[in-house]
């Protein structure tokens, strides 16, 4: 017998519940995002685009390796539960494609048919999913001390996450932007199109009288309690034109002020 293939879903591994991949199910692409107007008087339509793509249904055919029923509808439960623990998009790998991963969501349940052929019982695994295929290189962090290019392999701009420490200018091809008051190392990401720094850092802002720490909605926190939230940042960085960085297809040349001692980008290439 050969390899056979498996997903993992938020380090959930299908293998380690005898569930197996049958098919991909993944060779559809995703429509783009726009408006389809009519204009009387006009032969066709006019298309609005907007620039982006919907969400894509992906569909895994599969099959449980058990020796019985029973041990068919407990292995499944056992997967089925952790699959639907969890609350927000996943990054979702399997072995057909092990160059790239999506963001996922588990949220239909299973279709099932134990209907034991050759020992293994029949099931659909479908999951809802951000429209971006992500090739694992963009997930590489490139790091620059001084001047230096990024190129990005794909045919669609990309939103990468940056992290920054120390103050000054930084450039990314046409995006500029200013760091200020860093307390260390800030982190912006593109995608989310927020500044903040991780909870359980050791850089937080101070009052004069004890450390303060903000939630998403900038409510002070009383640290004393145990709460970590993300230290929301984005008055410590003032974006050029209101843009923040994008890097389009090709090479770009990436540049920073001298008070910049690391820039990281993870620069989160994709396709479709």
């Amino acid at each position: 017998m050969g390899l056979l293939n498996k997903l993992v879903y938020d380090g959930v591994d299908s293998s380690d519940f005898l569930i197996y991949l049958s098919g991909e199910g993944v060779f559809n692409a995703p429509t783009r995002k726009g408006e389809e107007v009519v204009i009387p008087g006009r032969n066709g339509t006019l298309w609005i685009d907007e620039g982006c793509f919907n969400p894509i249904s992906v569909k895994y055919p599969a099959f449980v390796g058990t020796k019985d029923e029973d041990e068919f509808r407990e292995v499944l439960g056992q997967f089925r539960a952790e699959l639907s623990s969890r609350g927000s998009y996943c990054k979702l790998t399997d072995t057909y494609h092990p160059d790239e991963f999506r963001l996922a969501l588990f949220k239909d349940g299973l279709e099932t048919q134990p209907r034991l052929y050759n020992r293994a019982g029949e099931i659909s695994l479908t999951f809802e999913c951000k429209p971006q295929r992500f090739l694992v290189s963009g997930e590489e962090v490139q790091e620059f001390t001084g001047i230096g290019d990024i190129t990005n392999p794909t045919k669609f701009t990309a939103s990468p996450l940056i992290r920054v420490t120390g103050n000054g200018t930084v450039r990314i091809g046409d995006y500029t932007f200013i760091v200020s008051d860093n307390p260390g190392t800030i982190w912006i990401d593109s995608e989310l199109m927020t500044v903040y720094i991780p909870a359980g850092t050791s850089s937080l802002l101070t009052d004069e009288n004890d450390i303060v720490i903000y939630d998403e909605l900038g409510v002070d926190i009383d640290i004393s309690k145990g709460y970590l939230y993300p230290q929301m940042m984005n008055s410590h960085v003032h974006f050029v034109d209101s843009l923040m960085p994008k890097i389009v297809p090709g090479t770009v040349n990436v540049g920073m002020t001298s008070g910049i001692t690391k820039l990281e980008i993870i620069p989160r290439w994709w396709t479709v």
